[in-house]
C-alpha cells in the first residue's frame, strides 16, 4: 500500500452512549476522526430482508492503523452510513481493513 492510495476522506463515528427510559440507546452519533482511506469497491447484490428487496453495497476501506475502531462504529463516506461489519490489520500495525455494508431499500 502506498500514502497516495490514502485520498478519500472518511469519518469514523462510535454509537450513542445515553439510555432512554426504556433502556434503549438514545442520543446523536459521536465523532472519533476523519482519517484519509483507500477505497475499494468488493461487491453488490440484492437482498430480501422481512420481505423487503434491498441494494446491498460492500466496499473494504484501508487506513492508517488507528488503535480503538470496532464493529460498533460505523463510517461516513459520500454522503452514506457504511456499517462496519469486520477489522483486519495489516502488515505490523500498519494499516487496518474495514470491510462494510451500506443497504438500500427499493
Amino acid at each position: 500500500m502506498n500514502l497516495g492510495d490514502l485520498y478519500n476522506k472518511i469519518q469514523i463515528q462510535s454509537p450513542p452512549t445515553g439510555k432512554d427510559t426504556g433502556g434503549e440507546l438514545s442520543g446523536s452519533w459521536s465523532h472519533v476522526c476523519s482519517p484519509w482511506a483507500s477505497v475499494k469497491h468488493v461487491s453488490s447484490a440484492e437482498t430480501k430482508d422481512e420481505g423487503t428487496e434491498a441494494v446491498a453495497d460492500t466496499l473494504n476501506f484501508t487506513i492508517r492503523y488507528r488503535s480503538g475502531i470496532s464493529s460498533e462504529m460505523r463510517i461516513l463516506y459520500d454522503g452514506k452510513i457504511w456499517q462496519i461489519t469486520g477489522i483486519k490489520p495489516i502488515g505490523r500495525d500498519e494499516y487496518l481493513e474495514i470491510a462494510t455494508v451500506h443497504k438500500t431499500n427499493w
